[in-house]
């Protein structure tokens, strides 16, 4: 899954906001040709009539805690569960390399989660509230970790403390979108077209963000608006749409980047 930090807004106008390179004929004529775009602070402001089309590079997805409290989970709670997706045998027998070599990022701390967690009231490859400060230690929260496909969420409302300012009205507006949408293609080129989904992401409530697993065209992407919190699980309510049943991550399997 790769990640490209665009200028580039998605004006939420309705499904035929007047976008110079929307799709004329609705979304099903459009192609999804991008990998995955974050599209930086969607706004909704009726005096907006054009998006800026300035685009940046493509880049593989990843996420930053910053200051725990502002949208991510507590370290706790990153940690638990995070161990069982490495491949540690005997006890973890999970698709990602346990020091992270497979995944683009600051290494995920695999190995340590499992260290700082150790007694807590789960089992190996757990963590509970009690191991809060054990697991902070392990998690730099200035660091890149890489973001991979996890599993479905399916939310109608923001699930954490940071929003953005215009997060109201943004949400509104995405709701009444519909279940497809066109938008610019970040790497130029025909708009792409994507599948309006709803869960985790790399900022706040309010953040939107394109998310593909393929450059080839006619990829599936979805349009997920973030109502839920900046961890290494991306978590969506249209997973199958990326994940389908056969595909090496579906059911949150795999370590899909």
């Amino acid at each position: 899954m790769l990640r490209c930090i665009a200028l580039a807004m998605l004006l939420m106008l309705g499904r035929r906001a007047a976008l110079e390179d929307e799709c004329s004929s609705g979304a099903d004529s459009c192609v999804a040709e991008a990998d995955m775009v974050e599209l930086a602070q969607m706004r909704v402001q009726p005096s907006i009539i054009a998006a800026s089309k300035r685009r940046s590079g493509w880049k593989k997805a990843t996420w930053k805690i910053g200051d725990w409290g502002t949208g991510t989970d507590p370290a706790w709670n990153l940690c638990n569960g995070l161990s069982r997706k490495s491949n540690q045998p005997p006890d973890f027998v999970g698709k990602c390399a346990a020091d992270g070599s497979d995944l683009e990022g600051t290494p995920l701390p695999f190995v340590e989660c499992v260290s700082a967690c150790e007694g807590n009231v789960y089992g190996p490859g757990f963590c509970d509230e009690d191991h809060e400060e054990q697991a902070k230690a392990v998690w730099d929260v200035n660091a890149e970790y890489p973001l991979m496909m996890n599993g479905v969420e399916d939310i109608q409302g923001c699930k954490i403390a940071a929003k953005d300012s215009d997060y109201k009205a943004k949400w509104k507006a995405f709701q009444a979108l519909g279940e497809w949408v066109c938008v610019p293609n970040p790497d130029g080129g025909s708009p792409i077209t994507a599948k309006t989904s709803r869960g985790h992401g790399p900022g706040v409530c309010g953040t939107v963000a394109l998310y593909t697993l393929s450059k080839e065209k006619g990829s599936p992407v979805i349009a997920q608006f973030q109502l839920d919190t900046r961890a290494w699980s991306q978590e969506a309510s249209a997973t199958t749409h990326l994940c389908p049943t056969g595909s090496p991550c579906a059911g949150g399997q795999g370590c899909i980047q």
